[in-house]
Parts: structure tokens; C-alpha cells; sequence
């Protein structure tokens, strides 16, 4: 186990899949963690509309943050930023890169939210050919 990817969105179950990321680290001392935090567009909007900081500066409160909230949780890891729909560019992004494995936190929809939205997880897992592992 080499390479793995946690997609990071700050609630409470992306927290859950950093920790399970951790136990690996544990096992694994040389695995790289990528925390992958996908902004959505009206997101992205709303803090591009704000002229008072450069991209790269928004990105590097973004990610100061993250860092913050994974504070003494992962070894050797970085975090990545992208923009636009959560599933596809989760999707997108393993099928750029490689990894051993990619964790996921799950949201808890119910039976009719996850028919009228989808669930990012359920896409990811069944788009990929990496494991996926959902914790809650």
C-alpha cells in the first residue's frame, strides 16, 4: 500500500475516512495520503467574486485550513484542490493518478435522496477499478 486517496469535503464523516487513512499509515509507515477537496462551482463562484486575494492565495487558505482540521492525524501527505461537480471530479482525478486505495466518507442519505441525487460514494465506487472504502 503505497498511494492513497481520501476525499475531504471538512464534515464529519470525511474526518472519519482521514482517521481510517491514519490506521493505514500505521500500517503501511512509507503510504502516501492525498486528501482531495472538491469545491463545487457555486462555491467557487461565491469566492471568486472576492478581488481582495490572488487564486493562489485562496488556495493556500483552503488548504492551511484543511491542514488545520487534520492537525496531527496524517503522516506523509498533501492535499489537492479542484472545482466542479464532486462525483465526476473524484472520478476523474483517481482515473489521473494512482492509488492503491481511496476512502471516502458516506454522507447518510436516505433511500430517497440517494435515487433523486446519487450518492458521490456509490458513483465513485462503481466508476473506478481502484477499492473503494466507505466509512461512516
Amino acid at each position: 500500500m503505497r498511494t492513497i486517496l481520501v476525499a475531504f469535503d471538512g464534515s464529519t464523516h470525511a474526518l472519519n475516512a482521514v482517521k481510517e487513512a491514519q490506521k493505514y499509515q500505521q500500517l503501511f509507515p512509507d503510504a502516501h495520503v492525498t486528501l482531495l477537496k472538491v469545491l463545487k462551482v457555486s462555491e467557487a463562484k461565491d469566492q471568486c467574486l472576492d478581488l481582495s486575494l490572488s487564486e493562489e492565495e485562496k488556495k493556500r487558505i483552503r488548504i492551511q485550513t484543511i491542514e488545520k482540521e487534520i492537525t496531527g492525524l496524517l503522516g506523509n501527505h498533501t492535499i489537492d484542490i479542484v472545482v466542479g461537480e464532486p462525483a465526476t471530479k473524484i472520478i476523474d482525478y483517481i482515473k489521473e493518478h494512482t492509488f492503491d486505495l481511496v476512502i471516502m466518507g458516506n454522507r447518510g442519505l436516505t433511500r430517497i435522496k440517494k435515487l433523486m441525487l446519487g450518492s458521490v460514494s456509490h458513483a465513485v465506487s462503481t466508476k473506478v477499478d481502484v477499492p473503494v472504502l466507505i466509512v461512516k
